[in-house]
């Protein structure tokens, strides 16, 4: 038996101790940054994403979450699949259901850039698609959720948890057309631009947020926040058509009909829905990585939290739903409980 440390073992016992039945509880990391070039001095170490795994197993979560950012983007393409594939070994130690979403770094295109180890444009060929990030980071754990059957491997899925009935979506904000421009730059970067198209879009408003039983509520994870959050960053720019994304929920949460379209010639989107008829319609909250802070937003009623990350912060949170409540409880851990930084929110 693996030695586990008092501190660890404490905050085991406790999220033992909190579970209910209907409470659905998971533990939430984000922005590991991965990489093994340079002996890893700026990534989480193969160590940490080993405790945050214990920490799943020995809290007994429903599933596990790492929102994005699980490798660095530094280095040529081919450091970066490998690293990507170490980290997917490495997060195997995870016995619950692991539900990766990507993050801003994860596609290379900051390597592509020029901006990182490489100093000149790279073009496409040095971008990591959402589709190839997925097969490398997910595999054949994609079959335990109920993905887009036209796009397998597009980084958009969902699971539900029947016994809390709450249904888990995992979006991609690193949706984008990766069009070269004559001298080999990007017209749009992984690393500084975010987006949803048409096919995220549609198969959200047409598949993700249907329901045909009464009683459920919907969580979302994603790297880069859809609402105000995001732009908690100084700087930053809201994903393109995150505002068809807040409509959609919107319409949900309201059991209304609703059409929208992008905005962007790149992004175009037209998406028609109408939840009228919807039989559940309780929207529980965003949750997000990208900031690197516990912070968190209520735009129209739609509330978005982001957590602190794994590579500066080594922290991350035990979540637990408790729907009767309509209450999110986060407990910080980083190297021992924090209950100073434990959150309490209602919804």
């Amino acid at each position: 038996m693996d030695r586990i440390s008092n501190n660890l073992m404490d905050f085991a016992i406790a999220a033992r101790e909190s579970k209910k039945p209907g409470v659905l509880s998971f533990l939430w990391s984000a922005d590991t940054h991965f990489q093994t070039m340079d002996n890893n001095v700026w990534g989480s170490s193969p160590e940490m994403i080993e405790e945050v795994c214990r920490a799943a197993n020995l809290c007994d979560v429903d599933f596990m979450t790492v929102a994005g950012d699980l490798v660095n983007g530094y280095y040529d393409i081919t450091h970066q699949r490998r690293d990507l594939f170490i980290l997917s070994r490495l997060l195997e130690g995870c016995r619950a259901p692991l539900m990766l979403t990507m993050g801003n770094h994860d596609d290379n295109a900051w390597y592509s850039s020029g901006e990182a180890s490489r100093k000149d444009y790279g073009g496409a060929e040095h971008v990591l698609t959402k589709e190839n990030w997925y097969a490398i980071a997910m595999g054949s754990r994609l079959g335990g959720f109920v993905c887009d059957q036209e796009n397998p491997f597009g980084g958009w899925y969902y699971k539900d948890f029947p016994r809390a009935r709450i249904r888990v979506i995992a979006l991609t904000t690193t949706d984008l057309p990766y069009i070269e421009n004559p001298d080999k730059s990007l017209r749009y970067y992984g690393q500084w631009t975010y987006g949803f198209r048409q096919e995220q879009l549609r198969w959200l408003a047409e598949k993700a947020l249907r329901f045909d039983e009464e009683g459920w509520g919907v969580m979302t994870l994603t790297h880069v926040s859809y609402a105000a959050l995001a732009l908690a960053i100084p700087g930053e720019k809201l994903p393109y058509n995150s505002d068809i994304v807040m409509g959609v929920i919107d319409c949900f949460k309201n059991k209304k009909s609703g059409s929208f379209e992008g905005a962007s010639p790149d992004f175009p989107a037209e998406i028609s829905c109408d939840f009228t008829e919807n039989r559940s319609c309780e929207f529980i909250a965003s949750f997000n990585g990208h900031i690197h802070s516990d912070l968190q937003s209520e735009e129209n009623g739609i509330l978005s939290l982001s957590t602190e990350d794994l590579v500066g912060h080594r922290s991350f949170d035990l979540v637990a739903i408790d729907r009767n409540k309509r209450q999110i409880v986060c407990k910080k851990y980083c190297g021992g409980p924090r209950p100073e930084k434990d959150r309490c929110i209602t919804y």
